[in-house]
């Protein structure tokens, strides 16, 4: 098989779009023979063979690039050699690059994210292990919410807003981005159409040049300076602060890193029990068991059946399982370095399928953990802090019990003259969308779901029907609107998670409304429990409004408030605080006042919020 690999790298013409996959074909073979017998010489011609690979396959061939260069890294990480793994994803890397960044449509581009998946964290991990530590960060910020980042801001709506800003430089960059496009599916399918003369090699770096120029052009446009560029290291700085360094988490096959980027440095935390495998072991069960299992399994059969008793005990002990897992392999080495430095607050960065899991929650006390989708995400929203007015949409649907009660403490903390209240049919999408860019805190107290497979279509339910999604934010922001909010509180189900499909895109609620202007939002990754969310909201809002706490501090302190209060001090602090609370009486519906007092009358003693379940799926993102 060598032999004959050998004899079509020689008959290959140079510089033939299939040069690349031969080359790469016969490192293969040659780290096959090498597993075999362990001779260098063929370990050392593999190397050059898929170098050689990638930089042609950069040119012409860039899918190419990013197989052999993954072999390559792959190769080199098996035998430890750290440094060198991380020059081999290098080329990895660029031709992700290369291949997002030439497609026209979102599927396409989620297909080679999906491909490519693996290759940031491994790189990351491997700059790490050389002593690489800015290049490992800076390669886990480009890797995150990159479809968010670069690609929902300049979609086609945005590239059809450039019509009127820039015809000329529109029209230049769809001309080369269809052209390439044109050449590489010639290429597939092998009926080339081509000027007499030029090759089919010489076609694709004409268009690649064509669409660098293309892209210049766009970027000198006022407003699209950051066109497809990727951030610098100045990116990364200019979003940690004093008091609040960054930490990127990654699982690899070989083990977890946290780096926790500070302005003086950046410090690695080796987290060995962080493994891919294990990680999603715990999330989705065994790999060899077609039936879903794990901490998803249990949420989605309790979730599709939240009244079987059997069901939700499966999914709390799942819960508190995976919780207990993440403090001791993640977390606990986290917090010891922060204590050690002195720092009582972190914004995350989780990558990958982590940014599914309550990590906040597994963490000891005594740290604010806020999230945001990567550092230039946070950088965007940092100032926009005014807090004068606000939006409150109460239950429009009408089915939940005890959003009156919530959203009656919450108008309590504003001014009657700087709130709105859209209560039940009040709150139609026309309604909301124009009240979103006159008030800068909004609450959302209604029924929320995830878009798990579709993350745009996810959003908060309105009245007739209607909903608030993440598609209907993005291009709210494209129109122009100046939406500058310092807070939205989305306090529904399910508003803070990510899609499953590509978990490092970050694509969810929270994540949109910080691109959309919003500097802070309170997510919640599972279906909350309406009766503690509303208890939990009240005093949400009294921390912050009324003891002047940050935003996130006053979450953390709402959160352990609920998880540690009794009974009995629960019902002390209603009737001392709200005593209203307790006597709210819901139209067509059974008096939410005589669940208060029944609570309230048992088990004084007994803390019935002490599980994470109600607590702890709420979380801060942004600042």
């Amino acid at each position: 098989a060598l032999g004959v690999y050998e004899a079509a790298v020689a008959a290959t013409p140079p510089g033939s779009p299939e040069s690349a996959a031969i080359l790469n074909n016969l490192g293969t073979g040659l780290r096959a023979r090498y597993a075999r017998t362990k001779d260098l010489a063929d370990a050392t011609r593999a190397g050059a063979l898929w170098q050689q690979a990638c930089v042609l396959g950069l040119e012409i061939a860039p899918e190419e690039a990013l197989r052999s260069a993954r072999n390559w890294g792959n190769f080199l990480w098996d035998r430890e050699k750290w440094g060198e793994a991380a020059e081999a994803y290098g080329y990895g890397l660029k031709a992700i690059s290369r291949l997002y960044g030439v497609q026209l449509r979102r599927q396409s581009k989620e297909t080679w994210l999906r491909e490519a998946r693996e290759v940031p964290g491994r790189a990351a991990y491997a700059h790490a292990r050389a002593g690489q530590f800015q290049e490992a960060a800076l390669v886990l910020e480009r890797s995150r919410a990159r479809l968010l980042s670069e690609v929902l801001e300049r979609d086609y709506a945005d590239l059809t807003a450039l019509v009127s800003k820039a015809p000329e430089a529109h029209a230049a960059y769809t001309v080369a981005a269809t052209r390439l496009q044109a050449l590489e599916a010639q290429d597939l399918s092998g009926h080339l159409d081509l000027p007499p003369g030029q090759t089919l090699a010489d076609a694709i770096r004409a268009a690649r040049a064509a669409l660098d120029a293309a892209i210049d052009a766009v970027r000198a446009v006022p407003g699209y300076a950051d066109f497809l560029a990727e951030p610098d290291w100045s990116d990364v700085q200019a979003a940690v602060a004093p008091d609040r360094p960054l930490v990127y988490v990654a699982a690899t096959p070989a083990g977890g890193l946290a780096l926790v980027v500070r302005h003086d440095g950046i410090t690695p935390i080796w987290l060995d029990a962080l493994t891919d495998t294990a990680l999603r072991e715990r999330l989705q069960g065994p790999a060899d068991d077609p039936a879903p299992g794990g901490y998803l399994g249990a949420y989605f059969a309790w979730r599709g059946n939240s009244s079987d008793e059997d069901a939700r005990k499966v999914w709390f002990d799942a819960l508190q399982a995976m919780l207990a897992w993440l403090a001791e392999a993640v977390m606990e080495p986290i917090v010891a370095e922060l204590r050690a430095r002195n720092l009582s607050r972190a914004a995350l960065v989780p990558t990958g399928y982590l940014g599914l899991l309550p990590l906040h929650a597994a963490a000891p006390e005594g740290i604010t953990f806020t999230y945001t989708p990567n550092a230039r995400a946070l950088s965007a929203v940092v100032g926009a802090a005014h807090t004068t007015s606000l939006l409150a949409v109460d239950n429009p649907d009408g089915s939940l019990r005890f959003s009156g009660d919530e959203v009656a403490a919450v108008l309590d903390t504003f001014p009657e003259a700087r709130r709105l209240h859209l209560l039940h049919a009040k709150a139609t999408l026309a309604a909301v969308r124009d009240a979103l860019s006159r008030y800068d805190v909004w609450h959302f107290s209604t029924h929320g779901a995830a878009g798990w497979d579709a993350p745009l279509d996810g959003g908060l339910l309105l009245a007739d029907g209607a909903q608030l999604t993440l598609r209907d934010l993005l291009q709210r922001k494209r129109d122009d609107a100046g939406l500058r909010a310092r807070l939205a509180v989305l306090s529904a189900c399910e508003t803070g998670v990510p899609g499953i499909a590509l978990p490092n895109e970050v694509i969810s609620l929270p994540s949109g409304f910080l691109q959309a202007g919003v500097a802070g939002v309170v997510g919640t990754l599972w279906s909350v429990n309406d009766f503690s969310t509303a208890m939990l909201m009240a005093r949400f809002y009294e921390a912050w409004r009324v003891e002047e706490q940050s935003p996130p501090d006053a979450l953390v302190t709402a959160q352990s408030w609920l998880r540690d209060s009794t009974n009995a001090e629960l019902a002390a602090y209603f009737k001392r605080q709200t005593p209203e609370f307790a006597q709210v009486r819901m139209p067509g519906d059974v008096a939410s006042g005589a669940y208060w007092r029944f609570l309230f009358t048992k088990g004084q003693d007994v803390r019935p919020f002490a599980h994470p379940f109600y607590w702890a799926g709420f979380y801060y993102t942004g600042v």
